[in-house]
């Protein structure tokens, strides 16, 4: 069972733990910041729409950890060092649910990237 812990911007939660949840083999923990997170128990981190760097991230990569880091997340890799230019896609618009359907969130990688390694 894959360990997932995420940490989702203000107004995301409830649509990451509703992905989350209906993962199977996923066992999942929505945190309100990274020190609730137990490294040693965490297999993947999701950072959605936040750019909150922990000093144990890059250790806990180099041990095996594995990072998915979606919207203003994928910062990140800049922040800590991975990569050297920021991603520069940029959209008008923001995704909205239609009014009265059930709230879904979609991930997509394209192409080899170090962020998606080993998931």
């Amino acid at each position: 069972m894959r360990r997932v812990v995420a940490l989702a911007a203000d107004g995301a939660r409830e649509a990451v733990e509703a992905l989350l949840d209906s993962l199977p083999g996923v066992s999942a923990q929505v945190v309100a910041s990274l020190d609730a997170v137990s490294w040693l128990e965490t297999d993947v981190l999701w950072l959605h729409g936040t750019r909150t760097v922990a000093p144990a991230i890059p250790g806990w990569l180099q041990a095996g950890g594995r990072l998915l880091a979606t919207l203003d997340s994928a910062m990140i890799a800049v922040d800590l060092g991975l990569e050297t230019v920021a991603p520069d896609d940029v959209r008008d618009a923001v995704w909205v649910s239609e009014p009265g359907a059930e709230p879904c969130v979609g991930l997509a990688g394209f192409g080899p990237h170090p962020l998606f390694t080993g998931l």
